[in-house]
């Protein structure tokens, strides 16, 4: 743990002690999910008691929640009581179940303390340590960072923005992409002032003009090399922005060396959504009372799952956790959201969605569409419901995470779109043979070097 006395007294930290070990790893980064991304603590670590204690002692007031995660007990009532704060700061003593009864008698009398049983850590009951999590760390007056979302946008967004400036494990939208978001969305932007800004990337001129010069885009329209501004001309503004932002966010994030997250399969799934989501427009598939702009249909579709991949690198060993529970479904397999849920849903993929674009200025909009994509019903407006469809069409084509997942299509989303289960097949059918292999070659373009 760095050396970090005094610590900041503007910020809320949690101090976790852990010892080395798989269980151990699974449990810290179960903890640090919770702690950053659900209330937007800084966290620090120790492998050693006393040098927690140390902290503690120097920092009162700023450390608002400790966790022990070790297989022994804590013998010592005084010191357990000390390291309360008196009762006053919420400890968290994370062990095996074998250790359960006699820490209990250890700590019996004493206010503030949770002990948690590896084995009951993720189960789904009024024990668990995501509930305790939630109800106790509320007691250090720190609130869900999304918990009340009926405040005014911007005072939420404020709020988020306060919490999370300092974590770790959540990255930054490149500044370049929001400039180009802000600037398409600018009825005063022309061809000029969009090739001025592209231009101070090169790697984006590249890509895009790779991609444009595909016969998916171009079509038969020119033979030779594209110059940007005919590139921007022939797309349009929107189009080429949007595509800009794509290029530029698929090649910002790298994998670090111990994740398996799977990024081209996520690019595939996440621009199969936008992809469909342009077909199914530009050729009126399904009926929409309002138009929805191309930038708004296309960046909502890319970055709708955009949680799963800040998991998927930072969280690598909880993402997988996820995706294996998937398979335990007792008819098929379970979404990743309903795997999420089963797990303790720490901070989920829609969350931790939600909090990068607060935090990263996104339009409320695509922010609202964000964390409504797993949940449709009768005031559901068109771009969500969009979202949720192409989001499981892609599924039906064999985009999800994993090969065998299959779309889900509740009757509110069919009423709204005037869709039935003949209409779909016949939807997904159509996208399977002009679509599907579009995807894949976009992907190639945009991720080949």
């Amino acid at each position: 743990m760095p050396r970090l006395v005094p610590l900041d007294p503007e910020q809320a930290y949690g101090l976790i002690v852990f010892q080395p070990g798989k269980v151990q790893g699974i449990m810290l980064k179960y903890v640090v999910m919770n702690l950053n991304y659900r209330f937007g603590l800084t966290i620090l670590t120790t492998s050693n008691i006393n040098e927690a204690a140390r902290v503690l002692r120097a920092n009162p007031n700023v450390i608002r929640a400790l966790f022990i995660i070790q297989k022994e007990k804590i013998a010592n009532k005084m010191f357990v009581y000390a390291l309360s704060l008196q009762g006053k700061r919420p400890l968290f003593l994370i062990s095996p179940l074998a250790v359960k009864p006699e820490q209990q008698r250890v700590c019996e009398g004493l206010k503030n303390i949770f002990i948690c049983p590896w084995e009951q850590a993720f189960k789904k009951e009024k024990d668990s340590l995501g509930i305790a999590i939630q109800n106790h760390v509320k007691e250090s007056n720190l609130n869900e960072l999304l918990k009340d979302e009926s405040i005014p946008y911007e005072q939420l967004q404020s709020k988020v923005e306060q919490r999370v400036r300092n974590l770790q494990t959540l990255p930054s939208i490149p500044e370049i992409v929001l400039r180009i978001m802000k600037l398409v969305n600018d009825p005063n932007c022309n061809v000029e002032a969009l090739e001025n800004l592209l231009l101070n990337d090169p790697s984006i001129v590249q890509k895009l003009l790779q991609v444009v010069s595909s016969p998916i885009f171009s079509g038969a329209a020119k033979t030779g090399k594209w110059t940007l501004k005919e590139a921007i001309v022939r797309m349009g503004l929107q189009k080429a922005g949007a595509i800009a932002q794509q290029v530029k966010l698929m090649n910002t994030f790298v994998k670090p060396e111990d994740s398996n997250f799977d990024l081209r399969r996520f690019w595939e799934h996440s621009i199969g959504c936008a992809m469909l989501a342009e077909k199914i427009c530009t050729a009126r598939l399904i009926t929409l009372e309002e138009e929805i702009p191309f930038d708004t249909y296309w960046t909502g579709a890319i970055l709708h799952d955009i949680g799963k991949m800040i998991l998927g690198l930072f969280f690598w060993d909880h993402f997988e956790s996820v995706v294996e529970k998937m398979a335990e479904g007792e008819a098929g397999l379970l979404t990743f959201r309903e795997a999420e849920t089963r797990l303790g849903d720490a901070a989920h993929h829609v969350h931790v969605g939600q909090i990068l674009l607060m935090k990263s200025n996104v339009q409320p909009l695509l922010v609202e569409a964000v964390r409504c994509h797993h949940q449709v019903d009768e005031y559901a407006d068109e771009l969500t419901c969009l979202l949720y469809l192409v989001n499981n069409l892609v599924k039906d084509l064999g985009l999800g995470y994993l090969p065998d997942e299959v779309g889900d299509y509740p009757e509110a989303l069919l009423v709204k779109l005037k869709l039935d289960a003949e209409k779909l097949d016949a939807l997904v059918e159509e996208l399977r043979e002009e679509v599907l292999p579009q995807i894949r070659q976009v992907v190639e373009l945009c991720l080949s070097s």
